[in-house]
């Protein structure tokens, strides 16, 4: 119940923060990210243990303190798309290290239920890199935008239409990878989804 509580929330976190844009109510921001690591907290056993806690205490003392910091009203708005941006390109681009796997051989295996083969491991890696490159363009359009859009027209990419884009790369690169190995190795939409959400203990492993 924790789990799905706490996707549900993630899920819904862009939409809280528009609104409290539009209502000019940042408090909305740091009480949301309290009320999510509360959940976290509450479901540490069955959500990973250790790793849950520590990310629930680290979002109720971001809650807490974001008000406090000399940010103004607009820094409780910017701050958390360049941190969830941010953490995504560190979880991808980190995995491409030496001695580490990209992160999408390890979701595609999970995903196949068997080892990759050596032309599924050269495309999963190339796949990592394209989604790492474009969280590096997310971010620097998050930058140009925070500069020369009003905070609005901001909202609107960080909290709307560039999760639209990730959406778009996901099922472009479901198709390719279809087209490429076949619809008898990669399976239907529908699996294809449901396997993705079981194998979030996988993006804690970069």
């Amino acid at each position: 119940m924790a789990v799905k509580l706490t996707l549900a929330m993630i899920l819904a976190y862009p939409l809280v923060s528009h609104l409290a844009i539009r209502q000019h109510a940042p408090h909305w921001v740091a009480g949301y990210l309290v009320l999510l690591g509360l959940v976290q907290i509450a479901g540490a056993r069955q959500q990973g243990g250790r790793a849950a806690l520590g990310r629930g205490l680290g979002l109720v003392a971001a809650g807490g303190l974001l008000p406090w910091l000399p940010l103004g009203e607009a820094g409780l708005f910017y701050g958390p798309p360049f941190l969830i941006i941010g953490g995504l390109l560190v979880l991808f681009a980190g995995s491409l290290l030496p001695g580490n796997e990209p992160l999408i051989s390890r979701i595609a295996e999970f995903i196949d239920g068997a080892p990759l083969s050596a032309e599924k491991r050269r495309y999963t890696r190339t796949v990592t890199i394209v989604w790492s490159g474009f969280f590096v363009f997310l971010l620097l359009e998050l930058l140009w935008l925070g500069r020369y859009a009003s905070l609005e027209v901001w909202s609107w990419f960080a909290n709307g239409i560039n999760y639209g884009l990730m959406g778009l790369l996901l099922l472009g690169e479901y198709l390719v990878r279809r087209y490429r190995f076949g619809a008898a190795q990669i399976g239907s939409p529908g699996h294809f989804l449901r396997q993705l959400v079981k194998c979030r203990q996988i993006w804690t492993k970069s």
